[in-house]
């Protein structure tokens, strides 16, 4: 027998540890074999869904399309410009309608009832989205100005009275700035309150 470099020995020799090599070998085959089957139906379900969305997202853009043609065929700018100015718009027309909706009469009304004697107010201001009034006068004493603000803590339709100023003058009389809540059962709830 001729012993070379390359020489292999065919011969059917028993080796006990071949045995449980090779069925893991098997197993471990069953098992990719398994799990390439696995990811080839999970990436087939995906692939599926894939397409479901697509269809969806050209629908959408397809029911997109024939409203903004309806919208243009009516005169109406449906444009993400336009469309971004709408919540400002909104705001807007909400501002116009509490406008309205106010009874400069029915406010004139309840501060001549709750100003006493000796207070004379010079201008009121009222801010329409909290409903809050600025008062600006003068009292002819520092005890007239507290019974001011008594009488608009005690009156059913102002609450919150907040003097921001006071100031004495050459002629003796205190000059103020205050705020208070206007809380009319006429007027409708400011936005955010209940």
């Amino acid at each position: 027998m001729r012993r070379g470099p390359f020489r292999i020995n065919l011969s059917s020799s028993y080796r006990a540890y071949v045995a449980p090599v090779r069925i893991g070998l098997l197993l471990l085959s069953l098992l990719l074999f398994g799990l390439i089957a696995w990811d080839y139906q999970y990436a087939k379900a995906i692939r599926a869904q894939a397409a479901e969305v697509e269809e969806a997202v050209a629908r959408v853009r397809d029911n997109d399309r024939r409203v903004q043609r309806q919208a243009q065929a009516e005169g109406l700018d449906v444009s993400d410009a336009a469309l971004q100015r709408l919540p400002n718009e909104v705001a807007f027309a909400n501002q116009l309608i509490d406008k309205r909706a106010f009874s400069w009469t029915h406010l004139l009304k309840d501060l001549e009832e709750a100003v006493p004697e000796r207070i004379a107010i010079q201008s009121v201001r009222l801010d329409f989205k909290v409903l809050v009034i600025s008062l600006s006068g003068a009292a002819e004493s520092l005890k007239d100005l507290t019974a001011f603000i008594i009488s608009l803590e005690k009156h059913p339709a102002f609450k919150d009275t907040v003097l921001t100023n006071h100031n004495e003058t050459d002629k003796g009389l205190f000059v103020f700035n205050l705020t208070v809540r206007y809380a009319s059962s006429s007027m409708p709830a400011p936005a955010g309150t209940k």
